[in-house]
């Protein structure tokens, strides 16, 4: 199947990259001239570390999958055109829709014959008929339809989540749109939901936002076992036991962040305040989280003491393990509180660091994990990357002016660092 991808960000590039592998012929289309010319290369260039992209892109590219700056090439021709640009936040936390209003205004001008355009960015429910009906004063005549096929990629693991996914949801009151879509799923293998328009696109913001709520729960629980001088792994696995309850994402952490899940979530309040649809405990979630951030950076204080004139090391910087992604990253805000505490900030994150820069510009970047935490005053382990559980509590105990740890992942065989002789201290654990 001919198939089109307009914005080859995060989800547009993988979205090109997995239906290429699977024998489609796929255009990508992006305006950043230097990304297109950077992926083309070779050694390629890629945007974004994600596992596996940069083997996927040298499969594909020359063969079943094109990246180019005319948006003709990836709409001419093309039975499918997928939608995959930035909805990024405005001040009241809303979703901009003008990327999106943009590339449909300009793809409905280029149309050579009939196509189905599906809308893969995230947006509010209600989009894609404002959509269709923008896109009927600019059409140049040929037919096409809307859909909407919401995405639900991890960091670290998206090319593994879109060619094994949970469920497709398929949004559309078409069914020429929806017998293509199918065909174009089929080789995937996996379970196809076919739901109305409204709700495909609703089905996104409204798993994020539960899924965030979930953190949430698994932080405070972490936070009262702190208080009442429990073990947070021992309530949320008997909680977990609870079939009603379950056990999946009840894992504490220093906080959420990323791409996701606070636009998410904070799109959806806007919406729902739009609407007049009232859920106070939404609108609680992202300070929450906020909180919680803070109370990562008091507990450091507490175990360090006074932080003026002290060393921290901070192991890990992005969002998450698996990806160099900074967007919303919670070491941000926590680093930045230690310094106005007083603290010095060294850090090591294998692959972040360069993107960290622009919002961390005044820490010192180690290149390694060791180097990191290097005569510090208290170890500070913020993403859970694998080599970090890697690192020796003998070498790290030589290494510190004083040797305590706070694991804010529980990533860290505690055991093993307390026999070393270090103070450790995890998420919620003694």
């Amino acid at each position: 199947m001919n198939v089109g991808v307009i914005g080859t960000g995060y989800v547009g590039l993988i979205t090109a990259v997995c239906f290429a592998r699977k024998g489609n012929s796929v255009t990508g289309f992006d305006t950043d001239t230097r990304k297109i010319e950077g992926l083309n290369a070779k050694p390629r260039i890629t945007p974004i570390y994600e596992a596996g992209l940069e083997d996927a892109l040298n499969e594909t590219l020359g063969k079943t999958l094109a990246l180019s700056t005319r948006l003709e090439d990836a709409v001419r021709g093309k039975d499918v055109i997928f939608i995959a640009v930035p909805t990024p936040p405005k001040l009241d936390g809303s979703a901009d829709l003008s990327y999106v209003e943009n590339s449909v205004q300009s793809v409905v001008k280029h149309l050579s014959g009939y196509a189905t355009l599906v809308l893969r960015s995230t947006a509010p429910a209600g989009t894609a008929d404002a959509m269709k009906l923008m896109a009927e004063k600019y059409h140049n005549g040929h037919d096409f339809d809307f859909a909407g096929n919401p995405e639900f990629l991890r960091q670290g693991t998206a090319i593994e989540d879109f060619e094994h996914p949970d469920r497709i949801v398929i949004g559309t009151e078409s069914e020429r749109a929806e017998s293509l879509l199918r065909k174009l799923y089929e080789p995937f293998d996996r379970p196809i939901y076919k739901a109305g328009l409204r709700s495909a696109e609703a089905v996104k913001v409204i798993s994020n936002t539960l899924l965030a709520q979930r953190v949430a729960d698994a932080n405070f629980v972490a936070r009262y076992s702190d208080a009442i001088g429990a073990d947070q792994h021992e309530i949320l696995h008997l909680v977990g036991q609870d079939k009603r309850i379950g056990s999946h994402f009840l894992e504490p952490g220093p906080g959420f962040g990323g791409s996701c899940f606070p636009k998410d979530v904070a799109a959806l309040v806007a919406e729902c305040r739009k609407l007049g649809v009232k859920h106070s405990l939404i609108e609680t979630i992202l300070k929450d989280n906020h909180d919680h951030m803070l109370y990562v950076a008091e507990q450091t204080e507490r175990l360090c003491g006074e932080l003026r004139g002290k060393t921290v090391g901070v192991l890990g910087l992005a969002f998450k393990a698996g990806t160099d992604d900074m967007r919303e990253a919670v070491s941000i805000p926590i680093i930045r509180h230690l310094q106005g505490r007083g603290a010095r900030i060294q850090a090591y994150d294998p692959q972040s660091m360069e993107k960290a820069k622009p919002h961390l510009p005044d820490i010192t970047y180690c290149d390694k994990s060791i180097d990191a935490v290097r005569d510090a005053h208290i170890a500070l382990l913020l993403t859970n990357w694998p080599e970090f559980k890697l690192l020796s509590p003998q070498a790290m105990r030589k290494e510190m002016e004083s040797p305590v740890v706070y694991d804010t992942r529980n990533a860290l065989n505690g055991a093993l660092f307390k026999k070393a002789g270090l103070i450790y201290r995890g998420m919620g654990r003694r």
